[in-house]
């Protein structure tokens, strides 16, 4: 073979070579760029994942700030009404005015409450429903006693204190919920 066929297949197969090398270089710059893009794509979606729910997380401790406050707030204006009640009915100047302003407060109450249904937890759900109970247990009380004039003030006087009590479990109850990052 002369000099000349053997260099022209000499720079043929060089040529093959580097082509070859190219195209493998270039494949495994797509194959690494692809790689890179879903580990980028990944990393993006778990951001966006995190920041909602973080975002989420925010706004249901938010809400449930409100409704709680709220309803603390309602259950401090019943007990108020319940008090008056109770100091009108020992003086003997309880009117029928005096106990539909304690009905009326315990609605309120009760419409309070259903925020909190919806925005829980369970034990705050819970410890709301234990309040309510002792409220319209009083306004059933009151109410028979007022229309029989039976009710003994001491009588009256531990329901107010059972109410006082409910609401400072749910005042404690909340505080622990809002302390604690795992009910939220």
């Amino acid at each position: 073979m002369d000099q000349g066929v053997a260099a022209l297949i000499a720079g043929a197969a060089g040529m093959v070579g580097a082509l070859g090398g190219s195209i493998a270089g270039g494949l495994a710059a797509i194959r690494g760029a692809k790689i890179g893009a879903m580990s980028s794509a990944e990393a993006t979606r778990r951001q966006v994942q995190d920041q909602s729910m973080a975002e989420h997380s925010h706004w249901l401790r938010s809400k449930r700030a409100d409704a709680y406050s709220e309803f603390l707030n309602q259950a401090r204006r019943t007990e108020q009404a319940v008090d008056r009640f109770a100091f009108k009915l020992h003086a003997g100047s309880a009117s029928f005015e005096d106990l539909t302003d304690v009905d009326e407060e315990i609605d309120k109450l009760l419409d309070c409450g259903s925020t909190i249904e919806l925005v829980g937890p369970e034990v705050m759900i819970y410890t709301k429903h234990h309040l309510i109970q002792k409220a319209l247990r009083i306004a059933r009380e009151v109410r028979i006693s007022f229309r029989d004039e039976s009710l003994d003030i001491d009588e009256l006087g531990i329901y107010q204190e059972n109410l006082s009590d409910c609401r400072e479990d749910f005042t404690i109850q909340a505080r622990q919920m809002f302390t604690s990052t795992q009910q939220l």
